[in-house]
């Protein structure tokens, strides 16, 4: 698997700039989620794993290249 470094990864895809348009989209569609004890695990799990993305951009975004 390769990872990529921040700068590569921001200049593949229009700079910081379009990288911070993307995460606001993405945090806006997917917002962190607290479970309601009706909720299925399946619902939980699928609403997890859209959360998990934006986390993991901010993450990659707060990454020092």
């Amino acid at each position: 698997m390769t990872y990529l470094r921040m700068d590569s990864f921001t200049l593949m895809n229009g700079g910081r700039g379009f990288l911070d348009q993307i995460i606001d989209e993405l945090d806006e569609t997917f917002p962190a989620y607290t479970p309601h004890p009706d909720d299925t695990l399946a619902l939980i799990m699928y609403r997890a794993g859209q959360r998990s993305v934006v986390e993991h951009l901010l993450n990659k975004k707060d990454v020092p290249t």
